[in-house]
């Protein structure tokens, strides 16, 4: 269910990898991929690019305020042949919409 009140802000930490080819011998590349968080309008909020080398990884962390549209994230592979994991978490946090504490009413 949606709330009426919209979010306060969108923390997002998305990581990438690049795993190991074949271990310990290598033969992998490098990765370029490029984040960006946009409106529902089509507008970019925020973005960042990153490139990750064979059994490393690169991580984005950002906050978004001004959070009134739905928006949506997406990773772009830019470049390179290699297998790449992606892991994310995004929270939406919503304002206090309290003027009192609720535990403290009777």
């Amino acid at each position: 269910e949606f709330s009426d009140v919209p979010a306060s802000s969108i923390l997002i930490h998305s990581k990438v990898e690049n795993p190991v080819l074949i271990e310990n011998i290598g033969g992998g590349r490098e990765v370029e991929i490029s984040w960006a968080l946009i409106d529902e309008i089509g507008i970019v909020c925020q973005s960042q690019k990153g490139y990750v080398d064979e059994g490393e990884e690169v991580s984005w962390n950002t906050v978004h305020f001004g959070t009134y549209e739905v928006h949506e994230l997406h990773i772009e592979y830019e470049e390179g042949q290699d297998y790449i994991d992606v892991s994310q978490t995004v929270y939406i946090q919503y304002p206090d919409t309290y003027e009192t504490d609720p535990a403290s009413v009777n």
